[in-house]
């Protein structure tokens, strides 16, 4: 076999063609040039394991195309091997052995692979792939949900990788928008962003309220990325919104993203006024800006809202329903410390009521019945009645729950009394019992309330009750009860979300208690996100191995998440 490559320095000197100075300048120059590839190829024979790679038989045709010999291929690449692929298979293979499932070996040796490749990664090498087309492994990478996982991990560490960057719009033209909305790269390029916050939308518009929260951040990280992303998703919302007056899902979204932004800069607020024509009247833009931006209200900015809102025909009443503006009127009517001059109290009252009860094409059919309502209860509130006075209430205070804003306002008056350090004793040992019946009601009549509701119970839970340590574990054992009746409404995961970061935090006692109430009102089949969150909360106490008169309920629902785990892992 004449493996004498027909371009060698020999054959280029014999040449009857070659003569003179260019016969030996070729000589001098084609040679060395042949000798420096031929040294890189050889280079590349000798590095470690390198007959594992996929560009090695290019390698060795080119390495021979220049004058190596094949047994010199042979040698290279048999010294060179260390089997290190090989050894991984060995000592996965032994782990099996020993009784470790298929998909735990290989989520650890996923795992490993993965730290491997973050600390390692170096952008510009990934980016050379460029130079030709994407690599086919790029493709299969995309297929796998683990290496969808690391490509977005990358992206996140290394945001001007041209290579990464490419790999994400890929990923969302396969369909998984859904899993790229959380990340920074996602709004860098617009057919990326628009793909995400497309499907994003359209997915929130059809959850329920917990699974909305839940998914909510996700689509305002998204979305607040950048200042022409969240223009771009407000000026889409508000299209929308013009087209359909009636999508208060919508309207919502939009405000939770006009709350997002404004926590990073309050000219939002400007940009969002420009968006709703509000500019239109001018008065009614003043008073809003002021009160928002202040967080507290004036009289006069009251005064000159409940003047515009009088007149015929009065501006649309969208704009009273700010989120941040209805909290602060309903904090000053319904807190028992705040005082408005009797005069004007009725321009609070209009507002609220107006807001609350007039429809887009201004009818006004409920709105004095709204009106003397939140006047009987507004009384109450800033009576501020203790024991058996506001137990003698309590049936008239369950008849206006039925009413969404007075609900509303009879949660603030209660997370007022609950949480203040001046009568919280007082209201301990006489109003809570009263309280906590009303929390209930609203609990039950009122799905959107449930976070409000939690929020007051944590913020009683955690407040410095000034009591003994005894006292404080009942009156504690107390609120977990009536977390307990949130969870059986259907506020599960928030409820186990916040049970999950106190565990580590109160006593020991509280958390199985806790554990025994919800175990002891569940029953199969249980969710997976359920599951996982109660197993980590049981595991951080350990109560199987406490003095726990339910040790075998808690045992039961351990072996239960076991099976479910290992039937799925088959």
């Amino acid at each position: 076999m004449n493996t004498t490559p027909p371009h060698s320095p020999r054959s280029t000197i014999d040449s009857p063609t070659s003569t003179g100075s260019s016969t030996n300048n070729g000589s001098a120059g084609q040679p060395n040039t042949q000798i420096s590839a031929k040294d890189k190829y050889e280079q590349l024979l000798q590095v470690s394991d390198s007959i594992m790679s996929v560009e090695m038989p290019n390698q060795m045709k080119e390495y021979i195309s220049l004058g190596g010999q094949p047994h010199d291929v042979i040698r290279f690449l048999s010294d060179s091997y260390k089997g290190y692929a090989q050894m991984c298979n060995l000592i996965c293979h032994w782990l099996k052995l020993t009784g470790v499932s298929d998909t735990d070996v290989s989520d650890s040796l996923a795992n490993h692979l993965k730290d491997i490749i973050i600390t390692k990664f170096d952008p510009k090498k990934a980016d050379t792939i460029f130079s030709s087309s994407p690599p086919q492994w790029l493709d299969e990478m995309i297929t796998d949900q683990k290496w969808r996982s690391l490509i977005y991990q990358l992206s996140e560490d290394h945001k001007n990788c041209l290579m990464l960057n490419f790999a994400v719009q890929r990923i969302s033209d396969a369909g998984y928008q859904n899993e790229i909305a959380s990340l920074s790269t996602a709004s860098t390029y617009f057919s990326v962003f628009n793909k995400v916050f497309l499907d994003s939308l359209c997915n929130l518009i059809k959850l329920d309220e917990i699974s909305f929260r839940q998914s909510l951040d996700e689509f305002k990280k998204v979305c607040c990325q950048h200042q022409h992303t969240y223009l771009y998703a407000q000026a889409t919302l508000q299209n929308l919104i013009r087209s359909n007056p009636n999508a208060y899902n919508l309207k919502r979204i939009s405000q939770e993203l006009e709350n997002e932004a404004m926590s990073k800069n309050k000219i939002v607020q400007r940009i969002s006024y420009m968006m709703s024509d509000i500019s239109a009247y001018p008065v009614i833009a003043s008073c809003i800006t002021a009160l928002l931006t202040s967080n507290t209200t004036t009289t006069g900015d009251i005064i000159k809202l409940y003047n515009e809102y009088c007149k015929v025909p009065p501006p649309p009443v969208d704009y009273l329903r700010y989120p941040n503006l209805l909290e602060i009127l309903i904090n000053d009517l319904f807190n028992p410390q705040k005082n408005i001059q009797q005069q004007h109290r009725g321009k609070w009252i209009y507002l609220i009521a107006y807001s609350t009860t007039v429809t887009a094409d201004g009818s006004k059919q409920n709105l004095d019945d709204t009106i003397k309502a939140i006047e009987k209860v507004h009384q109450i509130c800033q009576s501020n009645p203790v024991g058996s006075e506001l137990q003698s209430i309590i049936p008239l205070l369950m008849e206006y729950i039925n009413m969404p804003v007075l609900s509303m306002g009879i949660l603030h008056w209660i997370r007022f009394n609950l949480t203040d350090s001046v009568n919280i004793s007082t209201y301990n040992t006489l109003n809570s019992p009263f309280y906590f019946e009303l929390l209930r009601e609203i609990c039950l009549k009122h799905s959107l309330h449930r976070s409000v509701i939690l929020t007051t119970l944590v913020e009683h839970f955690e407040f410095d009750m000034g009591l003994d340590s005894l006292q404080t574990l009942e009156i504690r054992k107390t609120i977990l009860d009536n977390i307990v009746f949130i969870f059986a409404c259907g506020f599960v995961i928030p409820v186990l979300d916040v049970i999950k970061e106190w565990a580590s935090k109160i006593d020991p006692s509280l958390t199985r208690y806790f554990i025994n109430q919800v175990l002891d009102i569940v029953e199969p089949p249980y969710s997976t996100e359920f599951m996982s969150k109660m197993t980590s909360i049981i595991e951080m106490i350990n109560p199987i191995s406490s003095n726990n008169e339910n040790k075998e309920l808690v045992s039961n629902f351990i072996d239960y998440c076991k099976q479910y785990n290992n039937s799925n892992n088959k």
